[in-house]
């Protein structure tokens, strides 16, 4: 603030030498008005001397500062713009870079632009930031603020919506970093580049550009940022081998270096991605060993909770998710999505273990430390009351739950409330002998009274879903989708996709982009598929389906995903693709039963199909040997065998398949043994 005070007092060499020019003007008129009159001759005299003397001093000043590297005004504006941007006067900040931009000096024409870029952030004007920011990267004399100025014009552009310019913006830091490796802040652009091509889920461009840069410039320096970012996204598209290779590599380049600590941690994230839980555990446990005050040891003590429940070691498991609850609450601001990750998996393990006081005291606590501040608090009233339930403190827990729904009912961030809705009604009727349709009615009416739209809506569906469909049950217009949770979104789908398929669609991709990560969002991937396949678009069906196995890849559900991509690549007459996909539900034991049944009989189809009938027939013989209790399945793998058997010639064998199929009970009134009937009379 001083410096700015005194800077404002310089006057500029122009400034100086205007005021020494006027001033020799206006002594020369007045010189010339007193020049014949005898009498001020004294006063001509002093006339003549100051005249003198301000044409001494004007020509003083253009010799001295005449010649450029002399004139100090860009200096000082220089200066001055610099004190209004660390005072955050962004405003004056900006026009004084406009200024000294307009000065010309090449000197500080780097500078010029870049305060331009920062001022123009402080104030929030993007198109003044984009401009400037823009005409800054063309400049490739300019690289000193090239990682400051390309993270503003990022931000800028995330923060107007555009992922379309977050991503172009990222290929032409790259592009740069390919043209110039070796600038001081090539380092930096490479991360943000990396940062913003992952969180816009572009791994394919980042993984190619990425690959490009690491061999065209395999000894600049940029190589463990590189094998970083390929890495990372290696572990998002789920190949831990691949990513472990990565993080390897870059440890042995740069054991020290600013990616290392991270890269520990990843090799032990990629370890317990491929089953190797031992390996993953000493891993992570050296890691916390030699970095404890890593930003990381969260993340790390919570993937040890993990390692710990999959080998069902409770007590460990518990130890470590309370840790990582500690060291999150540690971090500035809290690390809430690792805390909250350890302690709903936490309650998750507490509640496998019919440990009911337990969990309740955990969730207590929870709710207790944290408050609303953590996210999640409705969640975890749902969760207490489970163990209040279980613990036969019933009325406790309607109680908390009804007064929960009210409380947070109208956020439609907070899932709690939507799954206390989905159990309140039948347990309420469990406990009282009567349905809560009164309860729900007067809660409705307050949300209307108070505006409160998204509590509205999720009262009025579920009175809906019990029957009860009054007049204040909303209709599932557009304009309500904005206000409707996620679990209202995907009732509001489930409700319309037989009436009003677009909008279906248009309220199940609302649930999925909101909360990608719901309990409610495997459903609405499964609506959206079906949706889509249903209309005809068989390209984002196939790209729905591919998504619910990419998110949900535990999920029991994830195989009937695999099996309908399955369906739409058979259906395309794409074989071969469509055999190895039907070939993935095989390679997943937690879906042996039905799944596997489907998927050995759709490769016999497929084959079928293909004219392949010898291995048709294989597969198919394999359903009704191993699956004959899947009727479905068995019924159908018994015909299209017989019809196989028809192909080849084999006509005694398709009659002896065609009548064992008539003479299993579970499969005789099948549409399949009445085709097989069929099938039997026509044959000679």
């Amino acid at each position: 603030g001083e410096a700015l005070f005194f800077y404002e007092q310089v006057l500029t060499p122009p400034q100086i030498t205007a005021y020494w020019s006027a001033e020799e003007d206006d002594l020369a008129a007045r010189l010339e008005q007193v020049a014949e009159i005898e009498v001020l001759a004294g006063q001509r005299h002093e006339l003549t001397n100051r005249l003198a003397l301000a044409r001494g001093r004007r020509e003083q000043v253009e010799s001295a500062f005449g010649a450029d590297e002399s004139d100090y005004t860009a200096a000082l504006h220089f200066r001055i713009a610099r004190c209004y941007l660390a005072r955050e006067r962004f405003h004056e900040g900006y026009w004084a870079f406009v200024r000294l931009a307009t000065t010309g000096e090449e000197v500080y024409a780097e500078d010029a632009w870049y305060g331009q870029v920062k001022s123009a952030a402080g104030t929030g004007h993007p198109d003044r930031l984009r401009a400037a920011a823009r005409a800054y990267l063309e400049r490739t004399s300019f690289t000193r603020f090239l990682g400051e100025v390309g993270h503003d014009l990022l931000q800028a552009e995330l923060r107007a919506d555009r992922p379309e310019e977050v991503v172009r913006l990222c290929g032409d830091l790259l592009d740069r970093v390919e043209e110039q490796p070796a600038l001081r802040e090539a380092p930096k652009l490479v991360y943000l580049a990396g940062s913003h091509l992952l969180a816009q889920e572009q791994l394919g461009l980042l993984r190619e550009r990425c690959e490009a840069l690491l061999a065209r410039h395999p000894d600049s320096g940029l190589a463990d940022g590189v094998l970083y970012w390929l890495g990372l996204a290696a572990i998002f598209e789920g190949d831990f081998r691949g990513a472990q290779n990565r993080f390897d590599a870059l440890l042995a380049l740069a054991p020290r270096g600013s990616y290392a600590e991270d890269a520990r941690y990843r090799v032990g994230v990629c370890e317990f991605g491929r089953l190797d839980y031992p390996a993953a555990r000493r891993t992570l446990e050296k890691f916390l060993q030699d970095y404890p005050q890593s930003p990381l040891v969260s993340e790390a003590q919570a993937l040890l909770g993990d390692l710990a429940a999959a080998e069902g070691r409770l007590e460990d498991a518990m130890t470590a998710y309370a840790a990582a609850e500690t060291a999150g609450a540690e971090l500035v601001p809290p690390n809430h999505p690792y805390i909250n990750h350890a302690i709903f998996q936490g309650g998750k393990l507490l509640a496998a273990n019919q440990q009911w006081s337990r969990m309740a005291d955990w969730f207590n606590d929870y709710i207790n430390r944290w408050g609303p501040t953590a996210g999640r608090l409705g969640d975890a009233i749902y969760e207490l009351g489970r163990a209040q339930e279980a613990l036969g403190r019933v009325d406790e827990m309607l109680d908390s739950y009804l007064r929960a729904i009210l409380r947070f009912g109208n956020d439609p961030a907070d899932h709690g409330p939507d799954l206390m809705l989905a159990d309140y009604p039948a347990k309420y009727a469990s406990h009282h002998g009567e349905a809560p349709v009164a309860a729900l009615r007067e809660a409705l009416s307050r949300a209307e009274a108070h505006g409160e739209t998204t509590l509205m809506l999720r009262l009025a569906y579920t009175l809906h879903a019990m029957g009860e469909a009054t007049a204040e049950t909303p209709r599932a217009f557009v304009d309500q989708l904005d206000d409707a949770s996620p679990a209202v979104l995907v009732r509001i789908a489930q409700q319309e996709r037989a009436y009003n398929p677009d909008l279906a669609l248009q309220a199940a991709e609302a649930a999925v982009g909101r909360a990608p990560h719901s309990p409610f969002a495997e459903e609405a991937w499964h609506l959206i598929a079906g949706l889509r396949r249903t209309a005809g678009d068989a390209t984002g069906a196939l790209a729905a389906y591919a998504g619910i196995g990419e998110r949900f890849p535990a999920s029991r559900r994830t195989a009937l995903a695999r099996l309908r991509e399955g369906d739409i690549l058979r259906e395309q007459g794409r074989h071969p693709e469509a055999v190895e996909t039907y070939r993935s539900v095989l390679q997943t034991r937690q879906w042996r039963g039905e799944p596997w049944a489907e998927a050995n009989f759709k490769i016999g189809l497929t084959h079928f199909e293909a004219g392949a009938f010898e291995e048709a027939f294989g597969f198919c013989q394999r359903v009704y040997v191993l699956y004959v209790g899947v009727a479905e399945w068995a019924s159908q793998a018994y015909l299209y065998s017989g019809l196989a058997l028809e192909r080849l010639g084999r006509r005694e064998d398709a009659v002896r398949t065609y009548r064992e199929l008539l003479a299993t009970e579970n499969l005789r009134d099948t549409p399949a043994a009445r085709e097989a009937r069929r099938r039997l009379a026509e044959l000679p």
